[in-house]
């Protein structure tokens, strides 16, 4: 039975994969919608990282929740799996720091003004929120995995620890 700790990283990584998802579509769909024309590598770039943002946190959610269904408890995962995870993390710390900071700025930025319509001042807000969500989830996911690893790591050593005394040979 998996301890509620894990349970409850599953439940935040499934919702933090779902709002990244669902602000990724939109900005994408906005982007094309909008047929916008792509005169500089500004633009270029800046599509570029809205893709390749969200991608980054949909991808290091779901090696997670790989690691976290395949691997745990004792069960030690390849090099291979290790590099890309890490990488992952690496690049999910990243975008998830720039997503907090952007967050802080767009609050700041938006709070102090009232002269928006409903409609832009709602969609302003749901955006905000969105990306709240994302940050504060895409911390807590940061902060979880590194003792999700460490908690596979440590049960594989144990396992085999337990296994190497139990071994009625080593006696002879």
């Amino acid at each position: 039975m998996l301890p509620l700790k894990w349970k409850i990283f599953r439940i935040v990584s499934y919702l933090h994969m779902t709002c990244t998802l669902a602000i990724g579509v939109l900005a994408l769909y906005t982007i094309f919608t909008a047929r916008i024309k792509f005169n500089s590598t500004e633009d270029i770039l800046g599509v570029l990282i809205l893709i390749l943002c969200p991608s980054i946190l949909l991808a290091n959610s779901s090696v997670n929740i790989y690691l976290l269904e395949k691997f745990y408890p004792d069960k030690l995962f390849g090099k291979k799996l290790h590099r890309f995870s890490m990488l992952l993390f690496i690049l999910s710390l990243v975008v998830v720091i720039a997503v907090v900071l952007l967050t802080i700025a767009g609050f700041s930025e938006t709070l102090p003004r009232e002269n928006y319509t409903f409609r832009d001042g709602l969609m302003i807000y749901l955006t905000l929120s969105a990306f709240t969500v994302i940050g504060l989830t895409g911390l807590y996911i940061i902060v979880i995995q590194v003792s999700l690893r460490r908690a596979i790591r440590r049960n594989h050593e144990a396992s085999l620890n337990r296994f190497l005394d139990s071994d009625p040979a080593q006696g002879i």
